[in-house]
């Protein structure tokens, strides 16, 4: 079965002291439906995304999108700094992208903060949640994942 790499661009942003890419490249299979191979990288990305969003709302980080550069980007890791707010590098992103990782970010950090009032003291499955966060965003594009579609 021949193969192919789909490249949706590489943006890096931060949650934590964690380093993530939006449009991770995935294999895509000749045999797979080019739309839904499309869509299953969105997703991932966007579950990933708001994974981290999740683990910044459980270290305990308010609500709040801050843009930052590579400089303080390079402080917070150096010194381990704890997160007050979601952070994001300051990148030239396009509105549709800009979108993309906020609201899968906030999406995460909202998912988590009910969680964790309907599981107090209780650590989440990243593996799994990651999981659900896949199938829900492919049962059910988000917005801003058929915005970032139609731009690319």
């Amino acid at each position: 079965m021949q193969s192919r790499r789909l490249d949706t661009g590489k943006r890096a942003f931060l949650a934590g002291a964690t380093m993530a890419f939006l449009g991770v490249v995935a294999p895509v299979t000749a045999a797979e439906e080019p739309q839904k191979a499309v869509e299953g990288q969105y997703c991932e990305t966007w579950a990933r995304n708001g994974a981290m969003g999740a683990k910044v709302q459980r270290q305990g980080a308010g609500r709040e999108i801050e843009y930052i550069t590579e400089n303080q980007l390079r402080y917070l890791l150096k010194h381990k700094a704890e997160s007050e707010k979601l952070y994001l590098l300051k990148r030239e992103y396009t509105p549709e992208e800009r979108r993309f990782l906020e609201e899968s970010m906030l999406h995460g950090y909202d998912r988590m903060d009910k969680w964790s009032a309907a599981h107090p003291g209780t650590e989440p499955d990243y593996e799994t949640w990651v999981a659900e966060d896949v199938a829900d965003c492919l049962k059910n594009l988000p917005p801003s994942v058929r915005d970032l579609m139609r731009e690319k």
